[in-house]
């Protein structure tokens, strides 16, 4: 059972192609939202955590991906986060990828690590993690 879960009347499961989906995935929390595309809002927000004391692994969040009705359905867009407390946000205009590791210093000690970076649009800047 979700342990939070909103909706906007005029969500439709049979709408799923015009929404864009959006799941954020962790041992400590799985949580999902639609955005009707057509409308430019949010319809739907559904997050679970785990039972007290206990972590996700992955055969329960499979198994919370399909026995939801929404999260079997096709959509027009799919974005997936997983949130980390390692990472660095650089703006667009000073990054280099050649000192992506040099950025990521900045805020962590480097263990080993391969430090991997992606463009975020808004604010526009990069992502080291």
């Amino acid at each position: 059972m979700p342990f939070l879960e909103l909706f906007d009347e005029t969500l439709d499961i049979n709408s799923t192609e015009n929404y864009e989906l959006a799941i954020q995935v962790s041992p400590d929390g799985f949580s999902f939202c639609l955005l009707d595309a057509i409308r430019n809002k949010f319809v739907l927000i559904r997050a679970f955590e785990p039972e007290e004391n206990k972590y996700f692994n992955a055969d329960k969040i499979k198994e919370l991906i399909t026995k939801d009705d929404f999260l079997t359905k096709r959509y027009k867009k799919v974005n997936i986060v997983i949130p980390s407390p390692k990472f660095t946000l650089v703006p667009a205009p000073l990054f280099d990828p050649a000192r992506k590791d040099d950025y990521f210093t900045f805020n962590h000690i480097q263990e080993n690590d391969i430090i991997i970076s992606n463009k975020v649009i808004d604010p526009e800047a990069f992502i080291g993690f």
